[in-house]
């Protein structure tokens, strides 16, 4: 499982880290202007993208479970995965 976001990285890491349902299937944290990420922010699909390739998946094999239909359903959609 990985996370694409465009909220701070810091505050994502640090609401992960609290959980208790967290385990070690969650392989990667995303933010689109961290460091070594060069990709435009959601709704682009680029982000999608850039995660889908730094975990060895397809867009196919992907589901995206997201809260805006705005940025997160329509750049899953556009980068080819499912999203709900």
């Amino acid at each position: 499982m990985g996370t694409a976001t465009d909220s701070d990285s810091d505050e994502r890491r640090a609401r992960y880290a609290g959980r208790k349902d967290r385990d070690t299937q969650h392989q990667r944290l995303l933010r689109s202007d961290c460091p070594g990420v060069d990709t435009a922010p959601k709704p682009a699909p680029e982000p999608f993208e850039y995660a889908l390739n730094q975990m060895s998946v397809t867009p196919e094999q992907a589901i995206y479970v997201g809260n805006s239909l705005e940025y997160d359903v329509a750049s899953a959609h556009a980068a080819g995965t499912t999203a709900v």
